[in-house]
């Protein structure tokens, strides 16, 4: 057997010896019980090679037996350790050591993201008392021109005034909770420190997990986070100073009770992360100026520099900081907010009344949440302070505790930067879908007590408001009933129907009380002023209408416009993010990724010349609530410097149908109201 064999090699070799130790202290003073349990049952197969090593690496690094390295020959990195190589000698004890667990996706293989990271971490030349590690794979990205390392396999390396590989361990899934635990046992056991810091690359989705492998198809879960965490724990005993998401959508309250026994700082975005990732040259350069940093420090550091690096990475014609959020969050304090929100939502199921539940409603939805995309379901992510405030102002009976959940939150967050678009991200979100259709199986399972009164309201509201309206005079007008009313939607077509099916060119929406529109709770008073959403060109003389999803906030107002973008002969879709918040000064943010894996993705594209880029249109059916989107082949548009966003009067025959939804996902239908816009219109 294994363990027989390899300890029989090293006693002939002659350069091991056994410390003369009584068999007390021996057994109850100097091996750990892990120890003892492991070699009891390795040859039982009941545990892995990588455990076994790493037990005789800790009794060798413990002086219960040594290697004589003066009386053999061995190369610079030995062959024998966990999972991979350890150091010829046992490393000196670090100030830091920074373990990166780079899973590289898409993001590599297509847009060498993770390369460009490496790069960054190159340049920050980690000194004497800093570690850099790095694990690195899950993507069919070979070594090129550009990229220096295989990403098809998982290989470990150290980042010194070079990358230095340390292993390659062949074929395994970073989605994998083992894969993790092993990096994370190795990297600490291997290379010793006064402080660790943890941070995970790649795809995040929130309460949907992390980590995206392209070669085994897989990806981490919130539960399986906390299984790598916890068997390393178990194995290593380390408690990170640091804990960090380089990923979208990881700065929730789900996501920190899943990491809060294993370190004591997070560091995460609410939204999805724009921009290139962390700066990690400067990161490093900060660790090398002062090493003794916390966890918090540091953590000030990551998000300051992501910011600004967003800011300075933006091309003239964008901004990707204006979704840009970091929050660093004290783990301490997280029970702490547990107890208050399940103080708030215990108050809020024991004592809300019927009556009360469309003001629960229109908590929501005025809430900031994160992750929004035009087509399917967004991320479910809202602000926990904001939708608090909500409460405190439409429900007010709840207000002292909501207070305390406001209060809980700012202990918890001690640090945070938010772009312009996202005025009210205030450092930890939850996931709370806004209406029926988004709730997951994930959430329905959850043991809040708000999750279950909610999604039971929304599943046992079937009732869809109803609606009376008229046109006179291009003027919508009428009534409609519904006592939770989310969202009211102006769909324009050039076709009629009548067969529950519309094909939409262009989308309009509104909140329920938006009075300069026209609606009020109850009431529609709406006149079309003929203008369309709209992509242009040449000084408008090419454009053609879009059909976004919009996101109106008290303070910033976003369109997410699905188009098809084809750059250098790639075709990919995305939604073309633009803030609309400032009339006739809409500001591009960037091309985000629709991305098929239930993953938000980790980057914004730009616009470049000579890109074509086509619009869809939406086959709407009103009954099964089904929509198919089709690409408008017939008017694409070619990018030039003045492509941009903008509202636009087009000649014809116009249908505008009336959408009255609830939050329980119940919607109504107006008739086809008739709109004829003429030459004299395009002049006025």
């Amino acid at each position: 057997m294994k363990i027989f064999s390899f300890l029989f090699l090293i006693l002939s070799l002659g350069i091991v010896s056994v410390i003369p130790i009584s068999e007390e202290s021996f057994a109850e003073e100097q091996i750990p019980n892990w120890i003892k349990t492991i070699f009891s049952w390795y040859a039982e197969d009941l545990i892995s090679e990588n455990e076994l090593l790493e037990s005789i690496r800790y009794l060798i690094e413990n002086q219960i037996i040594f290697i004589d390295l003066d009386s053999i020959d061995i190369p610079e990195r030995s062959k024998f350790s966990v999972g991979g190589a350890v150091s010829r000698s046992i490393q000196p004890t670090a100030d830091y050591t920074v373990l990166v667990y780079v899973v590289g996706s898409d993001l590599e293989s297509e847009y060498y993201l993770a390369t460009e990271d490496l790069d960054e971490m190159i340049d920050g030349f980690p000194g004497d008392s800093i570690n850099v590690i790095v694990e690195t794979g899950g993507a069919p990205a070979e070594i090129d021109d550009y990229r220096y390392v295989d990403f098809t396999t998982v290989k470990r390396h150290e980042i010194k005034n070079d990358i230095i590989e340390i292993s390659d361990l062949g074929q395994q899934n970073m989605g994998d909770p083992k894969t993790l635990t092993d990096f994370l046992v190795w990297g600490t056991s291997s290379y010793p420190a006064n402080n660790y810091a943890l941070i995970l690359w790649n795809h995040g989705s929130g309460i949907n997990g992390y980590g995206h492998d392209d070669v085994s198809f897989d990806f981490l879960s919130l539960d399986e986070i906390d299984d790598a965490l916890n068997s390393a724990k178990k194995l290593n005993d380390v408690h990170y100073e640091m804990i960090g998401f380089d990923a979208c959508l990881m700065a929730t309250i789900e996501v920190a009770n899943i990491v809060k026994d294993y370190g004591h700082y997070l560091v995460a975005s609410e939204e999805i992360e724009v921009g290139y990732g962390w700066k990690y040259d400067e990161i490093i350069s900060s660790l090398n100026e002062n090493p003794k940093q916390t966890g918090a420090e540091l953590g000030q550091v990551i998000a300051d520099s992501f910011f600004a690096d967003t800011i300075e990475k933006s091309p003239s014609d964008m901004d990707l900081s204006r979704l840009t959020t970091l929050s660093v969050i004290d783990l301490t304090k997280i029970p702490s907010l547990n107890e208050s929100i399940n103080l708030l939502t215990s108050e809020i199921e024991t004592n809300i009344s019927k009556n009360d539940m469309p003001r629960f409603s229109v908590s929501l939805r005025d809430t900031e949440r994160y992750g929004v995309i035009s087509k399917g379901e967004d991320s479910g992510h809202m602000d926990i302070k904001h939708f608090t405030e909500n409460i405190s102002e439409y429900l007010p009976q709840f207000k002292s505790q909501s207070d305390r959940v406001q209060q809980a939150v700012d202990d918890s967050v001690i640090y945070k930067v938010n772009g312009a678009a996202r005025t009210q991200a205030n450092g930890l979100s939850i996931y709370m879908p806004v209406t029926s259709d988004a709730v997951s199986t994930t959430y329905r399972s959850s043991s809040s007590s708000t999750n279950q009164f909610y999604s039971n309201y929304l599943d046992q509201d079937t009732i869809a408001p109803t609606q009376n309206l008229q046109i006179i005079n291009r003027t919508i007008s009428g009534t409609y009933t519904g006592d939770d009313v989310y969202e009211i939607k102006s769909y324009f077509t050039t076709q009629k129907n009548t067969d529950g099916l519309i094909q939409i060119i262009a989308t309009d929406e509104f909140d329920p009380d938006e009075s300069e529109y026209g609606f009020s709770y109850g009431q529609v008073n709406f006149t079309w002023d003929k203008y369309l959403p709209s992509l242009c060109v040449n000084n408008y003389d090419t454009c053609v209408p879009v059909n976004p999803e919009w996101e109106w906030g008290d303070e910033a107002n976003l369109a997410y416009i699905p188009v098809n973008l084809e750059s250098d002969g790639v075709k990919i879709d995305v939604d073309l993010l633009y803030d609309i918040t400032i009339d006739d000064g809409e500001i591009f943010i960037g091309a985000y990724p629709q991305n098929e894996k239930n993953a938000f993705d980790k980057n914004l594209l730009s616009l470049k010349p000579d890109d074509i880029v086509t619009v869809y249109n939406e086959i709407n059916h009103f009954d099964s609530k089904q929509s198919l989107f089709i690409p408008n082949s017939e008017n694409q548009i070619t990018v030039s410097d003045d492509f941009g966003f903008v509202w636009e009067i087009y000649e014809g025959v116009f249908f505008i149908v009336i959408e009255i939804c609830d939050f329980s996902g119940n919607c109504s239908y107006s008739d086809f109201f008739e709109f004829v816009v003429t030459e004299d219109d395009l002049e006025d």
